[in-house]
């Protein structure tokens, strides 16, 4: 809060002892200034904007917040009574924040820390985790005109503790994920209300426990494809989310599980979370591998999780008739993709396209029951985190996990 001062010289025109007025006295003082027959003569009647400033023989000195000076009665006095009126601030907390500004450049700069409003709750953030999604911004080359990109774009896979709140529902203290309403969780302090946070148990490592949010979204996408039990099921990409796929496939029962990926490592991975088959589509041909496997029948359920035009292509081809083609992959350079539309047609698939976890007015449901399966130690995501990089590393936690880097998973940031 603003405060005001005035430090006035004693009578004698020295500026010996001074006297500090608050400011309820501070009017008094000034009526009596107006008032007195001497300092009459001397007023100016002039108003300005702007505090003046006179260095000669500074008699007064008066301090006054910002917005008291628009409606001040104070007037300048003359040179034979000089003042200077300053503008106190109000103390304005920082914090550092990153932004994309140009392709693969982030700026870290200091800004305000977030005003919390009433029904909100201040997170100091701990740990953030770079989504591929998040890539799409990071690699891409935008219109000029874009850059830079709002502070703290882009990340949205962010936890921490609740260092202030303003509501009910959450207390100071409290582990939680946080969804960034702007997906702009590059910085250190978050403000968000209760419908964007998720609670977290107060033991284990938050670099696992901010792993629900992309897990979560995974088990939203096969809560609306609907039981797996018994079904053969392709699933495209082995990035961190194809895995999610694979090891959700797997619990819910799927009868045959067969990943494809370029790359070998990720192919390991999978098996050791239950994939039956994989097919490292550089070396071997996916279509023909996947009729082999599945012994001509194709697949019930295919899954893309690579967003790539020859991976969405492939789908319509080792899908059964009227299989289902689930699309969650998103492009990384173009949004626009050539699809043989042929192939599409003709398997007569149902395409169900879903992306992050939005049911209707709730983003947050299939990230807290991804937490409850975590904490009942049903579902473990150690296995995601493969690097762990200070925050002021931000653009190498980038650029690792867009150029997959050293076996590169999941890449967590340490605030």
């Amino acid at each position: 809060m603003c405060s005001c001062i005035m430090v006035a010289p004693n009578w004698s025109g020295s500026m010996g002892p001074f006297t500090v007025i608050t400011l309820p006295a501070m009017f008094v003082w000034v009526s009596v200034l107006i008032m007195s027959d001497l300092l009459r003569a001397f007023l100016s009647l002039t108003i300005s904007d702007n505090p003046c400033s006179i260095n000669r023989r500074s008699a007064v000195h008066v301090v006054l917040p910002t917005r008291l000076l628009a409606y001040s009665k104070l007037r300048r006095l003359d040179d034979r009574l000089p003042c200077r009126i300053q503008p106190i601030h109000a103390e304005v907390k920082i914090m550092q924040a990153a932004r994309v500004v140009g392709p693969q450049q982030l700026q870290f700069d200091d800004i305000p820390m977030p005003e919390v409003k009433d029904g909100q709750v201040l997170i100091q953030l701990q740990k953030l985790s770079v989504c591929g999604s998040d890539l799409r911004i990071f690699d891409r080359v935008l219109p000029e005109e874009q850059y830079p990109l709002e502070h703290g774009r882009p990340c949205h896979e962010c936890a921490g503790v609740i260092v202030e709140s303003r509501t009910d529902d959450l207390l100071v203290g409290q582990r939680v994920i946080v969804l960034p309403s702007t997906s702009a969780g590059l910085v250190e302090y978050l403000a968000e209300p209760p419908s964007r946070i998720i609670p977290l148990p107060d033991d284990g490592d938050l670099s696992t426990w901010v792993m629900c949010q992309h897990m979560g979204t995974v088990m939203y996408s096969c809560d609306r494809l609907g039981s797996v039990l018994g079904k053969r099921v392709v699933i495209m990409g082995q990035g961190p989310i194809g895995l999610n796929f694979t090891y959700w496939m797997a619990q819910q029962g799927a009868r045959q599980i067969i990943t494809v990926d370029l790359l070998d490592y990720r192919l390991e991975v999978s098996k050791q979370l239950g994939a039956t088959h994989t097919i490292n589509s550089f070396k071997e041909d996916v279509i023909g591998a996947v009729a082999e496997i599945t012994g001509g029948s194709q697949a019930d359920i295919v899954i893309e999780a690579a967003g790539e035009a020859e991976t969405i292509n492939q789908m319509f081809q080792v899908i059964r008739k009227m299989g289902l083609a689930v699309l969650f992959g998103q492009p990384h350079h173009e949004d626009v993709l050539p699809i043989n539309y042929d192939a599409m047609m003709s398997s007569l698939a149902t395409i169900l396209p879903t992306i992050s976890s939005r049911p209707p007015n709730d983003p947050t449901s299939h990230i807290k029951h991804c937490v409850d399966l975590v904490a009942q130690k049903r579902l473990s995501l150690e296995h995601l985190v493969t690097h762990t990089l200070p925050f002021a590393e931000a653009k190498q936690a980038f650029q690792m996990y867009s150029e997959k880097q050293d076996n590169v998973l999941k890449v967590v940031m340490e605030l």
